[in-house]
């Protein structure tokens, strides 16, 4: 049997939403990988570079784990029908993103104090190009998040209408796999 023979349809069919999500990611993934490699060229380039004090990221690290497991219980129970959960969820993610992007800002004036001297500033650029980068698609994630706890509350959710609640999961089980590669990149150079 031919899968994709005339007349017949294939079996998988992602939705335009799907695939503008694969997009997305996509393009974030290039935006990404561009940083990493600009960051490397110029820590490779570099004259001397002063390591930074990185142990303020850790925290933030955590709160992104604690994240993308609270976006997956909201996610499943949104499988199961459970709305009140699911609101709940969605609700604590938004707080755990703002916290993390509170906790960030906080490890960049950590580092950016300690970095004054002359012989930081590179080094401190490149940290910040990264963590800021990243900051900003979580607070772009906030948003989406804060869409669709408005939709969950507003009963437009099921188990059979999902998708916002898995595209946005999809999202910060992306930014979450990144912020992981960007810290190990940092902890490498620094």
């Amino acid at each position: 049997m031919v899968p994709f023979a005339p007349g017949r349809e294939p079996s998988f069919r992602a939705s335009t939403s799907q695939i503008g999500m694969v997009v997305v990611l996509l393009s974030l993934s290039m935006l990404f990988g561009a940083s990493l490699v600009a960051v490397l060229v110029t820590y490779s380039k570099a004259p001397s570079w002063t390591p930074l004090p990185l142990n303020s990221l850790w925290p933030g690290t955590a709160l992104l784990v604690l994240l993308s497991l609270t976006m997956e219980w909201a996610a499943r129970a949104l499988r199961r029908n459970r709305h009140v959960a699911v609101q709940r969820g969605l609700t604590l993610v938004f707080l755990l993103g703002t916290i993390f992007v509170v906790a960030q800002a906080a490890a960049l004036a950590s580092v950016s104090k300690a970095a004054i001297p002359a012989d930081r500033a590179l080094p401190t650029f490149c940290f910040a190009l990264l963590v800021i980068l990243h900051a900003l698609h979580v607070a772009g994630g906030l948003l989406a998040v804060a869409w669709v706890l408005r939709r969950a509350a507003g009963g437009e959710y099921s188990s059979s209408r999902r998708q916002g609640v898995v595209l946005i999961t999809q999202y910060w089980h992306y930014l979450g796999g990144v912020w992981l590669v960007l810290l190990a990149t940092l902890h490498a150079i620094f």
